[in-house]
C-alpha cells in the first residue's frame, strides 16, 4: 500500500482502515506493538543485550514471561533477513515479503489442479490481497504472514498423491507443524 511505501523505514501500521486524522499515531497501542517486539526479540537475543531464547522485557510473572510462542519462532528468522533496513524497514519488508509467499504458495497449489497458468495467477493474486489476511496483517497479527503455509501444505499433500514420495508428505507435516506452533487461531 502506499501509506507503507511512504513510511518504509519510520512506521509501521497499526490498522487497516485508520480513522480520519488519525492515519500516524506514535507508538498506539495494539497487537502491531507486540508483532514488531517479537519479531526485534528474536535479534536482540541473537545481536543484543539479552540471552538467546529469553524474554527478559515483558510480563514477566513468577514462572517466566506469559507466552507460549517464542519470538514468532520460526517465521522471526525472516525478519532477521530484513533487519539490514532497520527494524521498522524489516518489519515492514516480512509485510511485503507476505504477499509474495502468500501469492506463490496459492499460484503453485492451483497449478497441480489446473494446466491453466492464467487461473492459477489469479488464484495466487486473489491468495495475496485476501481482506482477511491483509487486515490481520495491517493490524500486526501473525496470521496474516503465515499463512501461506495452509495452501503450501496442500500442495505438498497433491505433490505426495501425484509422485508418491515421502519428502513432499514431510513437508506438508512441517508446514502444518509450523502453523499449529505459531498461531492457535
Amino acid at each position: 500500500t502506499w501509506p507503507l511505501a511512504a513510511h518504509f523505514f519510520s512506521a509501521i501500521p497499526y490498522t487497516l482502515m485508520p480513522i480520519a486524522g488519525y492515519e500516524q499515531v506514535p507508538l498506539m497501542p495494539g497487537d502491531h506493538l507486540q508483532a514488531f517486539y517479537w519479531y526485534w526479540l528474536l535479534s536482540d537475543n541473537l545481536f543484543g543485550s539479552s540471552a538467546f531464547l529469553t524474554n527478559p522485557y515483558e510480563f514477566n510473572g513468577p514462572h517466566g514471561p506469559m507466552s507460549t510462542v517464542y519470538a514468532f519462532f520460526p517465521y522471526s528468522l525472516v525478519y532477521l533477513l530484513f533487519l539490514p533496513l532497520g527494524p521498522l524497514g524489516a518489519y515492514n519488508g516480512l509485510i511485503l515479503f507476505s504477499f509474495l509467499s502468500c501469492g506463490l504458495s496459492m499460484f503453485l497449489l492451483a497449478r497441480t489442479w489446473t494446466d491453466d497458468h492464467w487461473a492459477s495467477l489469479l488464484a495466487g493474486l486473489a491468495f495475496a490481497v485476501l481482506p482477511y489476511r491483509v487486515s490481520h496483517i495491517a493490524g500486526g497479527q501473525l496470521t496474516g504472514h503465515i499463512i501461506f503455509f495452509l495452501p503450501l501444505a496442500l500442495f505438498f499433500v497433491e505433490k505426495t498423491l501425484l509422485t508418491g514420495r515421502w519428502a513432499f508428505g514431510i513437508a506438508s507435516g512441517a508446514c502444518l507443524v509450523i502453523v499449529s506452533w505459531m498461531d492457535p487461531h
